[in-house]
């Protein structure tokens, strides 16, 4: 886990979903020992309202990756794209709704704050079907981490109806940079 010297949180929006597979996963496989915060996770119910610290999240996302996903990045991208695709067709579905898919991603930006108490997103078109995501002030995300983020912004493109949307790394932190930058890539428009 990278260190933390601030005290950031999560909202428990954000590690609900984790918590949920690890634990059914836990029924059928031994999983490594779990810090305590985490065991209390496990043990105590989730509030989707509640902030959590970042450091619970990344040892989700760890274990995700490591004991489930046998260390495979594109698996972790489709689970970020997965919880997208679920949030914004259920309880965050105002945030999509019937927004053209450019203004769906745009609205990834501002809603940063909703699930994390640190950082931000800006979202700039760069070309038609061309979006450039760049987190600031989060220069020690992990790669788990940052692969989700970017399923994420898959997944809102997919509800959004973007045609074979896909992503690539431009920067990332765990390979040296300052800050994460990641495109999504779609061909035309809604998919009808």
């Amino acid at each position: 886990m990278p260190p933390s010297s601030v005290k950031r949180h999560v909202k428990g929006l954000s590690v609900i979903g984790l918590v949920k597979i690890l634990k059914v996963h836990r029924r059928n496989h031994s999983l490594p020992a779990l810090s305590a915060g985490l065991e209390t996770l496990f043990v105590d119910r989730v509030l989707l309202t509640e902030w959590y610290p970042i450091e619970l999240l990344w040892e989700l996302l760890g274990l995700t990756y490591r004991e489930m996903l046998k260390q495979d990045p594109d698996r972790l991208i489709e689970i970020g794209a997965a919880g997208s695709q679920e949030a914004l067709s259920g309880p965050h579905r105002a945030f999509a709704g019937t927004r053209g898919i450019l203004e769906t991603l745009h609205v990834m930006g501002p809603v940063w704050s909703n699930y994390y108490d640190f950082g931000s997103l800006t979202v700039e078109e760069l070309e038609r079907g061309v979006v450039r995501f760049t987190v600031h002030d989060y220069p020690d995300i992990p790669m788990t981490h940052g692969l989700v983020l970017a399923g994420w912004h898959l997944g809102a493109a997919r509800v959004a109806g973007a045609h074979g949307p896909r992503v690539e790394f431009v920067q990332s932190p765990w390979q040296g940079a300052a800050r994460q930058v990641h495109l999504v890539h779609y061909d035309g428009d809604r998919v009808e």
